[in-house]
């Protein structure tokens, strides 16, 4: 159908995307496909295409560049290259899979949808392995800028974001994290973006937790980089302000994967507490990534640890790697640990999405890694609708964009900062279902309601 055939709304939402051109009937005069870009944008704002799931077909082979009807060529490349920077091992492996595979899927969505609406334009990812290492994430952003990418999905650890944040600001290389939630990194007028709340809210979810559960005494042990420091002290601060004795425990090092000292010294203050007050009003909040299994392991050990209950943060909710473990499992179950971790409602892409992520790796992933298929979705809209594969237009498009996109995981609005500006966090816990250790969702905190929803 020729864009002259558009009525209404329709023809309004073309009229204010095609901007970046001279004037209007400019944008009436281009050849077909040209225009066919810019319906593509309207189709994807409006939740038409937005998590659009199809057998993908074989990509098309394309000339570099789209010739306008005036025969100028534009700057838009028929390749859209995105970078993915994933933890495939470390202390994240579990997820960084995960996120991975949920960019791959993302790429062949939107490809289908390129394909089956004769746009002559394709979607390319570039995955590179962290290692969950900040100096890592750093060589591998330097290897893909030096192949020309500029946009990327990921990293996923806040250490990881920080590290490369000031060689993607002097190169303009738009960053867009699924995960990180340090409150540090809350900076506006960057190339990062995060698709996710920061921890100043899920500082609040854990407090506020650990007040349902009845605990009046709690320690928090973390990990100790910057995003354990900004969450462990929002914690507390917010255990103290609802009149909870909060302890600092233990901070360990991610060097190392021996936590003998610190479980003992853990192991050292419960006790002195339980004998006090009773195993009841005590609980440990566990601020880690998935080297928190190792953690449970150990803590397993003593008895007193066992007795009182435990609290998890996003970095280990869903993990596959602790309802794995024989020994970390038991002692999940044995202490009532439950785990927080920002997420969406399902709907009905949520609910295909899953069931694809199912049928290829066995298992439910984590939200973040249905942030990262809405990601690359965000990115290639933005990208269409700048015109250009260009940081810097897109980087102030993307915030406007992301305000009319609907995707997987819900409304995608932004605050100042660059950072989803909504969301409510989930609550799982580890159940042993007929001998097979899983996780089972539990309830649901309400950031604006400041109240619970259990199942």
């Amino acid at each position: 159908m020729p864009i002259s055939h558009l009525k209404g709304r329709e023809l309004i939402y073309i009229y204010s995307l095609a901007n970046h051109f001279s004037h209007q009937r400019r944008f009436m005069e281009m050849d077909y496909k040209t225009q066919l870009v810019i319906v593509a944008v309207i189709m994807l704002l409006v939740g038409i295409a937005a998590g659009y799931a199809v057998k993908p077909s074989a990509p098309q082979s394309a000339p570099n560049t789209t010739t306008t009807a005036q025969g100028q060529q534009s700057k838009l490349p028929n390749v859209i290259v995105i970078g993915g920077l994933f933890p495939l091992s470390g202390d994240l492996q579990t997820f960084g899979q995960q996120n991975s595979l949920a960019l791959q899927l993302a790429a062949s969505d939107i490809n289908s949808f390129f394909n089956s609406s004769g746009l002559p334009y394709q979607v390319k990812v570039v995955i590179e392995d962290t290692q969950t290492n900040p100096d890592v994430a750093l060589q591998k952003l330097q290897s893909l800028y030096s192949q020309g990418v500029k946009f990327v999905a990921g990293p996923m650890a806040s250490s990881e974001v920080k590290n490369i944040m000031g060689f993607a600001n002097s190169n303009h290389i738009l960053i867009f994290s699924p995960s990180s939630t340090s409150p540090a990194l809350a900076i506006p007028n960057d190339f990062i973006f995060r698709l996710v709340v920061d921890d100043r809210l899920q500082g609040t979810a854990l407090a506020q937790l650990a007040k349902y559960y009845g605990l009046k005494h709690v320690v928090v042990v973390w990990r100790g980089d910057d995003w354990g420091d900004n969450l462990a002290n929002s914690t507390l601060s917010n255990l103290a302000a609802l009149g909870i004795d909060a302890i600092r425990g233990p901070r360990y090092s991610v060097q190392v994967s021996d936590y003998t000292s610190e479980v003992n010294q853990l192991a050292s203050t419960v006790s002195s507490l339980v004998n006090k007050y009773g195993a009841s009003s005590v609980g440990v909040i566990l601020v880690s990534f998935e080297e928190g299994v190792q953690f449970m392991d150990q803590a397993s050990q003593y008895q007193t640890l066992s007795n009182v209950r435990w609290i998890g943060t996003d970095g280990i909710a869903k993990s596959g790697k602790l309802i794995g473990d024989p020994v970390a499992s038991v002692f999940a179950v044995k202490t009532n640990f439950t785990a927080t971790i920002s997420g969406t409602l399902p709907n009905p892409k949520y609910d295909n999405l899953t069931k694809r992520f199912v049928a290829q790796l066995g298992t439910e992933p984590i939200s973040y890694a249905y942030n990262t298929y809405d990601i690359a979705w965000l990115l290639t809209l933005s990208i269409l609708t700048a015109g250009e594969y260009n940081p810097d237009k897109v980087a102030k498009i993307l915030p406007t964009v992301a305000s009319d996109f609907y995707g997987v995981t819900g409304w995608a609005q932004l605050n100042e900062n660059g950072d989803r500006a909504f969301a409510n966090y989930f609550i799982y816990g580890v159940a042993n279902v007929q001998n097979q250790y899983q996780w089972t969702y539990v309830g649901m905190y309400d950031t604006a309601t400041n109240a619970f929803t259990f199942k």
